[in-house]
């Protein structure tokens, strides 16, 4: 199995980098369930629990006016696969990442949105 090295996001935690197994169910077990890909850039991706929010789980960090609900990871992106951050990136996510957000639940319920389209 291929490794590679990510960011892991820990609620309320300071983040840390982490080699882990190139696959689904290390990425579910490092991020409570199923997950969800949002593109930080052109080279990065946050992958975070899609389910979080309506499993009550607490915020964890602020992307712009999200809130991210549960442990996450950053990881690179190459070309449709999951890759290693360098050690740049790796720096620069910790440094991101580095000040541990007080949430609310409200607040983090207050971001669930779900919109239907008819």
């Amino acid at each position: 199995m291929k490794k590679i090295t990510c960011v892991v996001v820990p609620i309320g935690q300071k983040p840390y980098a982490k080699e882990i197994d190139n696959d689904n169910n290390a990425i579910q077990e490092l991020v409570g369930g199923y997950y969800e890909i949002l593109r930080l850039s052109s080279r990065l991706l946050l992958l975070c629990d899609e389910e979080a929010k309506l499993k009550g789980i607490r915020g964890n960090r602020r992307i712009g006016r999200e809130i991210i609900a549960g442990q996450f990871i950053i990881v690179g992106d190459c070309g449709g696969d999951y890759a290693s951050l360098d050690k740049y990136e790796v720096a620069a996510m910790i440094g991101r990442f580095s000040t541990p957000e007080d949430i609310s639940p409200e607040e983090t319920e207050d971001s669930c949105q779900i919109t239907v389209v008819d």
